[in-house]
């Protein structure tokens, strides 16, 4: 009996003990999650470049929310006789060819508009052999390069140069961004056809890290997860250029619970390590460019948020690949006055020039939304469904 009592005393300290132990470890993790100098400020003669346009601290941007389609039914991209036979048991290949003559076929974003399109339309034929109508075309990205072997290796689709004998369809792109209907921008059939390229890719890669966000567990709101902010750059000579890229990071990495990276470029980097680092990004912050292809590599949840320069701004074409992707896109917006021009020359003109978030606009505008961002983030870690696959091919 006294033995039985010695317990029944202990009991109430072991309790308080317990729950001393956990209290340390929540306030260790808040400790170890809070923003580094909440109160600490990047002065403008703390930035890193001192161009013109860094200085110009009286434009503040504006960020905007933009939602758009996530699916498409399949005559909204691609088009052609092909589609005629999409159930017929006697036509057993499903062919997508390649627009050489469209505008821009040798531009990276628009090559990559007809081949996500074609992609898609593979998937919707899961049991026909893919062929890719391809002809030749010179100087194409690593992107494109990797993308296409991809093709090949992964999915099995086998490149050809004649039309005789296939069952033919072709993208359904309209390079008017005056379209109201989004041809113009991304589509396929449905996320889910990118969230299976990113993990018939990803199983091919055993020893890539695993990716960022929301691939742990879910549901316990003890824990808090911090986002993985990438902050990616264009090279000077590229045009549209984030001056103080460097800035950037150090106010929202002492603002925000988040971990932050600058990445200077996409130029020669392969398409395995651009896929790499949008699977380790939750957030994207980065200017209008060609680097954009590849946010469906982003991970589940995932936000994009694209810095467009003064007069030239055109939320609807990466923006549509964000919401084909099943992610969430912000179009920030440097110049307030005159976003568009009517000439041709002026828009080339203003879509080359460099960018730069005025120090001040940082912390007024661009921390908020990112705050809410971040919340938007985790509310959607906890609560996301997988989205659906299509059938294996």
């Amino acid at each position: 009996m006294p033995r039985n009592n010695s317990n029944l005393h202990s009991m109430p300290l072991k309790r308080k003990l317990s729950i001393v132990s956990v209290a340390f470890v929540i306030i260790t993790m808040y400790w170890l999650s809070r923003p580094q100098n909440p109160n600490k400020r990047v002065s403008l003669s703390q930035n890193e470049d001192k161009e013109s346009i860094c200085q110009q601290s009286n434009r503040k941007p504006q960020i905007e929310e933009f939602h758009f389609p996530r699916a498409s039914p399949v005559p909204n991209f691609v088009q052609g006789p092909g589609l005629e036979h999409w159930h017929d048991e006697n036509v057993t290949d499903a062919t997508c060819r390649f627009l050489r003559h469209s505008k821009d076929a040798k531009h990276l974003p628009h090559i990559m508009q007809q081949i996500y399109r074609c992609f898609s339309w593979w998937l919707r034929n899961p049991e026909k052999q893919h062929y890719f109508l391809w002809p030749p075309v010179k100087d194409t990205s690593p992107f494109v390069t990797g993308f296409l072997q991809t093709l090949q290796q992964v999915f099995r689709v086998e490149f050809v140069d004649t039309r005789e004998g296939h069952s033919i369809v072709y993208p359904l792109v309209n390079y008017s961004f005056d379209a109201a209907d989004y041809t113009g921008g991304y589509q396929v059939r449905s996320p889910g056809d990118f969230a299976y390229l990113q993990q018939t890719i990803r199983e091919r890669h055993p020893e890539w890290p695993a990716m960022a966000g929301c691939q742990g567990p879910h549901g316990h709101l003890s824990k808090l997860p911090q986002p993985r902010i990438t902050i990616l750059n264009r090279e000077v000579s590229s045009g549209r250029h984030l001056y103080n890229a460097v800035a950037l990071k150090e106010i929202l990495a002492s603002q925000l619970h988040a971990r932050v990276q600058v990445v200077d470029s996409f130029d020669g980097a392969s398409f395995e390590q651009q896929v790499q680092t949008m699977q380790q990004t939750d957030v994207l912050i980065s200017p209008h460019g060609a680097q954009l292809v590849s946010i469906p590599f982003l991970p589940q949840c995932a936000h994009v948020y694209e810095i467009f320069p003064q007069h030239y701004f055109v939320p609807r074409f990466y923006g549509s690949l964000t919401g084909a992707a099943g992610l969430f896109y912000h179009a920030v917006d440097t110049g307030v006055q005159n976003l568009w021009h009517d000439t041709l020359e002026q828009r080339q003109k203003a879509r080359a020039q460099h960018v730069c978030l005025p120090i001040e606009s940082i912390y007024e505008t661009l921390v908020p939304a990112l705050n809410e961002t971040i919340h938007h983030w985790q509310h959607c870690c906890y609560h996301h469904k997988k989205p659906r696959l299509p059938s294996a091919i």
